[in-house]
């Protein structure tokens, strides 16, 4: 019952609030700038992990002989590493063994490169999702002045059939007229279930009269049964979404996430589906005591009462709810974003960066730039002389990229790639203990930045 009200204590402040600022493009863009440092800063630790382990590897095949009765575990784990199976020139020169391969050491070099490579993993398909969800605010913001009404986009080919115009005309209404219009609109509705619902929590125990807003709706609704169904329905969704996405967006020391494209692993949905089980009975308790209900429900017949804290006394459970005012207090003024970065510490719930520096927004944004740049290469190359914006074949012959909607500056693709490169060596391990290079972290600020997607998409 207590991760179920601070959890929809936060998600009651924080759904509304970000479906009221999704409406805001030009917003949403400044803070994937900024998250896209974060991103690819780990995907480019995670890559480097990975090497590490991967020439670990490629050191103990070359030691352990055919003829060892350890060979077989050493294959299996070579199995596990497609740049050592490939044949691929490994640099080798940094990794240490010890004196003696044992089981014990080639178990646990087993597991490092079972979690080195999910790790890579997840953290590229996050990059990826990041970038298609940035090139899709991009292009809206582009969008948002064009006179023929039609969407238009250089990294996302669109059809040229019989339905092409059709789709392209739906497209516009619905990114540049319809869906910042809907998302308002839902975010109003939210406000006004999450002041009803913070509202009942806190009067729920008042039965004479009944004060909770949700009580006096289903005394309301009598015999209704049909009504009284909805009600609930439509309430306890809303209590779910509150919950739950605020448990989907908790950072626990980054080992579990939920991750877009499959790239899931086992834990992380054990972890976020045994919370989802837990929290649900406990969520419909709290249901039952808004509604104010004085019959004994079907579901506290089956499942029992909630008194297992007996040394906080029984009455426990009814007065938890009163401290939902808490964390909506505490999210509502971004309390607890103020105290940890003060402290310099990261965000404990994966939320927008209100307070990052423009060196972080510039970084991101060149990140952002050149990845759009590398796909429409890619794109070009692929479909040369075709339409694939559906506005001027001048696009597909030259790659001219929609005038940027922030008034972004352009790279030179040389000195960025001089500039990658000093990016890369600052980040490396060997590089960051050299003599003269202890300021590497913000050496690695306001670089432009080139990097070489094409294998991404």
């Amino acid at each position: 019952m207590l991760l179920v009200i601070l959890f929809m204590g936060h998600g009651l402040v924080e759904v509304p609030r970000g479906l009221w600022r999704s409406a805001d493009r030009r917003r949403a863009l400044r803070v994937a700038e900024v998250k896209a440092v974060e991103l690819k800063d780990n995907l480019y630790d995670a890559e480097i992990e990975l090497q590490e382990a991967v020439a670990t590897v490629s050191r103990v095949s070359y030691k352990v002989r055919p003829s060892s009765e350890l060979r077989s575990y050493v294959d299996q784990i070579i199995e596990k590493c497609p740049l050592v199976s490939s044949g691929q020139n490994i640099e080798t020169n940094h990794a240490r063994l010890p004196r003696e391969i044992t089981l014990r050491y080639l178990n646990n070099l087993h597991r490092q490169i079972i979690r080195v490579t999910r790790q890579k993993e997840r953290y590229e398909s996050q990059w990826r999702y990041h970038l298609k969800r940035v090139f899709l605010l991009q292009d809206i913001l582009e969008n948002e002045s064009s006179s023929d009404k039609r969407f238009h986009s250089t990294v996302k080919p669109l059809s040229n059939g019989r339905y092409a115009d059709l789709e392209r005309i739906l497209m516009w209404w619905w990114y540049i007229r319809l869906q910042p219009l809907l998302s308002r609109l839902l975010a109003i509705a939210a406000t006004l279930m999450s002041v009803s619902l913070i509202w009942s929590e806190i009067t729920f125990m008042s039965k004479e009269p009944v004060l909770s807003i949700f009580g006096i709706i289903y005394q309301a609704a009598g015999n209704a049964y049909g009504t009284s169904e909805w009600i609930s329905f439509l309430t306890i969704a809303y209590m779910c979404t509150c919950v739950y996405t605020s448990l989907f967006k908790l950072k626990i020391f980054n080992l579990y996430a939920l991750v877009p494209n499959h790239n899931t692993n086992e834990n992380s949905l054990l972890f976020f589906g045994a919370y989802l089980c837990r929290l649900t009975y406990p969520l419909c308790y709290n249901y039952l005591n808004l509604i104010s209900h004085e019959q004994v429900a079907v579901f506290s017949q089956f499942m029992g009462k909630i008194n297992l804290v007996p040394l906080l006394g029984h009455q426990f459970n009814d007065w938890v709810p009163l401290l939902i005012l808490f964390p909506v207090l505490v999210t509502f003024f971004n309390i607890h974003g103020r105290v940890l970065g003060a402290f310099n510490i990261g965000e404990y719930f994966e939320e927008d960066e209100e307070g990052s520096d423009s060196a972080d927004t510039e970084e991101g944004r060149l990140l952002i730039l050149d990845a759009r740049s590398a796909l429409e290469r890619k794109i070009q190359g692929s479909d040369r002389g075709v339409l694939f914006d559906g506005r001027d074949v001048e696009v597909a012959q030259h790659g001219r990229r929609p005038r940027n909607s922030l008034d972004l500056p352009s790279v030179d693709s040389t000195a960025a790639r001089v500039s990658f490169d000093k990016w890369k060596r600052s980040r490396s391990p060997q590089y960051s203990h050299a003599p003269g290079n202890t300021n590497h972290a913000a050496a690695s600020r306001n670089l432009e930045v080139r990097l070489d997607l094409d294998r991404s998409f």
